[in-house]
């Protein structure tokens, strides 16, 4: 069990539940820090799921301007492009052997 307060403009706020996803931004300048919490236990689809529901209502929350969240969204889905470019430039040969692993008992079928 994960027991969450925070403080903001004198209020407090308390919840509670398995998981505790959380990001606080800092801004220092033209520079901004973000730390990130992942507090709990959960499967990862379900973390994953939980971060995507998320990111879609925080960017819709951020606007009311349709243009602007089609823009935010788009922003967001080419970093998670970005990343996942990344991920299998870095892990070529271990996704490489999968990937005929996978093919290989598909072709057994």
């Amino acid at each position: 069990m994960v027991k969450v307060t925070m403080e903001y403009n004198g209020k407090v706020l308390q919840t509670e539940g398995e998981l505790f996803l959380g990001q606080v931004l800092s801004s220092d300048g033209y520079k901004t820090r973000a730390e990130v919490m992942l507090v709990g236990t959960s499967g990862s689809l379900s973390i994953v799921q939980a971060l995507e529901e998320m990111s879609i209502s925080m960017i819709k929350e951020i606007s009311d301007d349709p243009i602007e969240v089609c823009w935010n969204l788009i922003v967001l889905k080419n970093g998670i492009d970005t990343a996942i470019k990344k991920c299998m430039k870095e892990n070529a040969n271990e996704l490489t052997g999968s990937i005929l692993e996978f093919l290989t008992r598909e072709g057994a079928r």
